[in-house]
């Protein structure tokens, strides 16, 4: 509610005393500049009166140049002072002439007569003393009348100066005392208004105090019953409403301070322990011998690197954590990025993960993703650091919760000797729980998961096995389809090293359908190739023992090369496979996630061989950028394809109407003609032309908006893929062409 006065404040009235003090000192520097100080007559002289001083000047040295000649001496002196006499006259009549109001040279017969006088003399070509005597008397008389008129020009010019000098001052003083007394007025008015001013200041803080007086007992439940009063005024509700409001923000800042402690204490637990086994290492390092210090550098290295993505995870859920809305997140994408900092956890303590996950999982949940993957993280990387086991099977399971709106999660990580034995084996057993006094308590992680009703944690032990669950309740929004058989008909072999390995990975086969041959003997493997033209494909694990998995893939892959039979790799970390890379189709890594390996599996066992299908095509690259170009067309080097390269797109069109490309990289963005008007222009051609098979057209570009991709693929191109090229990008692009022709 807006008052119904105008506040004026103090300010008022030093704005106005300064207004008088400024015009009072402008006032005395104005009249002090025009009555003490002498002006200076250069700046009262016009271009009139500066030639007019410029004459008389010259006039004078002339005179003095012709005494000198009548002395006897020189006279060529004279001579060339009488013609730049002669041209200083001719400049000040010219300029006389164009500014009458100076000087008017009507009845001005000095200057006549000047002029006369030297054109007379200098009409003779020889020259007598008496004649430069007659000039001389002359010129002496006419000096002495045009120094008075340069004296009357510049007098006259002073004065006009001064007088309008003068003028601007009076003015000044006609109109001070007018501003004055309007300054005068605004400090009476201010006086003023400032009285009432404070009259009304002194019955708001009268009522602003014995409204803080009330406030300083209230809380939050005070305020909701003042509120429920009907008869409460209209400003004092809107006071009331906006205080209920804080009150609302405070408490739950305070909750939110409060479960974040907590987290980020668990979050520091997990960093120190990773500091203390660097911190120990180091120790360890300045007493130890050489060879274990080489070893263990390497953990050291590898805990500092895990050291850097936790900081960098942390920092994410400090920016996203704030966020304490719901919505919806795929629920698998949390379990492969929770597998994925398991594994590499794992790794750094040389120790391995095997997976085992429902098939009827939710594919999208509705809650906090950063927070769930957080809580599960902790608590299970938390457990994995009580116990060294060698060995650990995570599992994930879903089941109907108690709640008919929610889906009861369990996800368990068992710890094992050894992978020797089978997963029906390890449900068999008889698990009993038990009290762990080492976990953390579970209230605060179900405050902090506001939108989880149930979570809870157990330890189980079984003999000298143990087992750490966790469940909790979610809001699952859809589930995955019943069992697809994407691998039906497919014969696929299965070489590794453990039973838990081999069952795991079964039954993800057969369960799509596929008939599976287990073997964890290379040499039995290399009897089952013998005939392998009923076998689809051989997967084989980096953990076989006994062999050099370089060289066994590169022997095996030439054995299966003529039957057509796929050779698939599943790799534990790519460093300790790197050389392997080539010599199979392609490399699967561990722990093998059912909703992301057998897709994987379908698509390589569907795909020709790219050289194969592609010996005799022809490849294009349109790319106006040099460095993108060489880079583009070394991934495709590496892969045994030549390729073409143009600049522009009108050099894409011109090639492309002149010979045929198979598979075109068109950059889409490039000065001149971009990537795709130049696809309008060959699909045209392609269309006049009647080809039957037209080009495969990959647009690239910088870009990732979606209506860039969409005016790529309008203009013609097939695909779209990012810059920068990227070599697995390449190859997947061309794998799909590969089908597309099959499909052709």
């Amino acid at each position: 509610m807006k008052p119904k006065y105008q506040i004026y404040t103090f300010p008022v009235i030093k704005l106005g005393i300064l207004a008088l003090m400024i015009l009072t000192s402008v006032g005395i520097w104005l009249g002090a500049r025009f009555y003490l100080s002498a002006p200076n007559k250069q700046d009262f002289e016009t271009p009139l009166i500066q030639q007019s001083k410029v004459l008389t000047q010259q006039l004078e040295a002339t005179v003095i140049s012709l005494d000198v000649c009548i002395q006897g001496s020189n006279c060529d002196e004279a001579k060339s002072s009488l013609n730049g006499l002669m041209s200083a006259l001719n400049e000040f009549k010219s300029l006389a002439s164009s500014d009458k109001s100076q000087l008017s040279l009507v009845g001005a017969v000095e200057y006549s007569q000047l002029e006369l006088a030297v054109l007379r003399f200098l009409a003779k070509e020889d020259h007598l003393p008496n004649d430069y005597q007659q000039l001389r008397e002359a010129l002496s008389r006419d000096y002495v009348e045009i120094r008075n008129r340069f004296d009357d020009l510049f007098y006259v010019e002073h004065e006009r100066v001064v007088n309008e000098l003068r003028s601007s001052i009076d003015t000044m003083f006609l109109l001070s005392p007018f501003i004055a007394l309007i300054a005068i007025f605004v400090v009476l008015g201010g006086w003023y208004r400032l009285k009432k001013t404070a009259r009304n200041r002194r019955s708001i803080n009268d009522s602003f105090l014995s409204l803080s007086n009330r406030l300083d007992t209230l809380d939050s439940n005070q305020v909701d019953s003042i509120l429920n009063n009907v008869s409460l005024d209209p400003i004092e509700r809107n006071i009331y409403s906006k205080l209920r409001t804080v009150f609302e923000k405070v408490d739950r800042q305070q909750q939110d301070a409060d479960l974040n402690q907590q987290l980020y204490g668990l979050i520091g637990y997990e960093i120190r322990g990773i500091t203390s086994t660097i911190k120990g290492g180091i120790q360890y390092l300045v007493q130890d011998s050489e060879d274990s210090r080489a070893v263990l550098a390497k953990d050291i290295t590898s805990a500092a690197d895990t050291l850097s993505d936790l900081a960098e995870n942390y920092n994410r859920l400090l920016s996203q954590g704030r966020d304490k809305s719901s919505s919806s997140f795929s629920f698998l994408d949390v379990l492969s990025e929770l597998t994925v900092h398991l594994k590499s956890k794992l790794h750094r303590e040389s120790r391995l993960i095997e997976c085992d996950f429902n098939s009827n999982l939710p594919l999208h949940v509705v809650g906090h993703q950063t927070s769930l993957f957080w809580i599960l993280f902790l608590k299970l990387s938390s457990a994995m650091q009580i116990q060294n086991d060698k060995h650990v099977l995570f599992r994930v399971t879903s089941e109907s919760a108690e709640n008919v709106d929610k889906t009861r999660i369990t996800l368990s990580i068992t710890f094992l000797t050894h992978l020797n034995v089978d997963q029906r084996k390890i449900d068999s057993l008889h698990w009993s729980e038990r009290n762990e006094t080492t976990t953390s308590n579970d209230e605060w992680t179900l405050s902090i998961l506001n939108n989880i009703s149930y979570f809870d944690s157990h330890w189980y032990e079984s003999g000298q096995q143990r087992r750490y669950e966790l469940e909790l309740d979610i809001e699952a929004q859809d589930f995955q389809t019943s069992k697809s058989q994407q691998l039906k008909q497919r014969h696929i072999v299965v070489c590794s090293q453990g039973k838990l390995a081999l069952d795991l990975l079964s039954t993800q086969l057969t369960s799509h359908g596929a008939q599976v041959t287990l073997c964890n003997d290379p040499n039995e493997l290399f009897r089952i190739t013998s005939d392998s033209s009923d076998v689809d494909a051989i997967i084989i694990s980096d953990l076989i023992e006994g062999i050099q998995i370089e060289s066994f893939s590169k022997t095996l892959g030439a054995r299966l090369k003529a039957a057509k039979t796929k050779l698939f790799l599943l790799a534990t970390h790519a460093e300790d496979v790197h050389g392997a890379f080539e010599y199979v189709d392609k490399v699967f890594f561990t722990p093998a996630l059912p909703h992301e390996f057998i897709p994987n599996l379908t698509e390589a066992l569907e795909a020709e061989s790219v050289e194969e299908t592609l010996e005799n095509s022809s490849f294009l690259i349109v790319e106006d950028d040099k460095v993108q170009q060489f880079l583009l067309k070394r991934i495709l080097m590496k892969q045994e394809y030549q390729a073409d390269t143009v600049g522009d797109g009108s050099d894409a069109v011109d090639w492309v109407r002149n010979q045929r490309a198979d598979i075109i990289f068109m950059d889409c963005i490039m000065p001149g003609m971009g990537g795709i008007e130049a696809t309008k222009l060959i699909r045209k051609h392609e269309s006049d032309s009647n080809l039957t098979t037209p080009s495969t057209i990959i647009g690239a570009t910088a870009l990732t908006s979606v209506a860039e991709h969409k005016a790529c693929i309008e203009a013609g191109m097939d695909y779209v893929i990012s810059k920068p090229y990227k070599s697995d990008e390449i190859i997947k692009v061309i794998k799909k062409y590969v089908a597309f022709q099959k499909l052709n």
